[in-house]
């Protein structure tokens, strides 16, 4: 995510609420300081994403990211893999919110 911030910056370079946020996290935070040292630069396109839920406990996602750049928007979208973990709470989840 952090190299994902970068190409945004570099992309806007100057921009003030962009600018704020970074300053912000390098204050206050060593580890994104760290990380954000390395210089890396990446768009992403697909990762991966895990959450650890209270209740459900650990839920692991695909990622695919649409850009639209016109618009400068993205569109995000968690999948969960088939025959896993995840995709067994979904199912359940679903199940139990059917009328």
């Amino acid at each position: 995510m952090i190299a994902d911030l970068r190409a945004a910056y570099a992309r806007y370079p100057g921009h003030p609420g962009l600018s704020a946020l970074i300053t912000e996290l390098l204050g206050t935070s060593k580890r994104f300081a760290a990380m954000w040292g390395a210089h890396e630069v990446e768009v992403r396109r697909t990762h991966r994403k895990h959450f650890r839920h209270p209740e459900l406990g650990p839920l692991d996602f695909r990622c695919q990211v649409l850009h639209i750049s016109d618009t400068d928007q993205r569109v995000i979208v968690y999948c969960a893999p088939p025959h896993t973990r995840t995709a067994s709470v979904f199912q359940s989840l679903a199940a139990a919110t059917e009328p």
